[in-house]
């Protein structure tokens, strides 16, 4: 799915890492995420090199219980959706928001 982007795209989404989760956990809850319909989430997250509140590294997470709900599959809507959710949540970090 990433090996279809453009290089340069690729190359600065060496060090992004991405995870897959069933649902967002309590700490995302608390922080406003809702549990049930969030799909995907670019965050940021404590990096190892810097411990400093001020320099966080995103992460990617793609929820894949909350991705199947959606779609009521685990079919090929199911993949179908996962690359969606994928390919935007790459978009926000690219830096470009919803309209673009």
């Amino acid at each position: 799915m990433l090996a279809a982007l453009p290089r340069e795209v690729r190359d600065r989404l060496a060090k992004l890492p991405i995870t897959f989760e069933p649902k967002p956990g309590a700490a995302m809850v608390a922080n406003g995420i809702d549990i049930d319909r969030t799909l995907g989430l670019l965050t940021a997250v404590p990096s190892e090199d810097a411990p400093e509140a001020s320099e966080h590294q995103p992460k990617l997470i793609l929820y894949l219980e909350n991705i199947s709900e959606y779609v009521r599959s685990d079919g090929p809507e199911f993949r179908t959706q996962v690359r969606r959710t994928l390919l935007e949540e790459v978009h926000h970090y690219l830096g470009r928001d919803e309209d673009d």
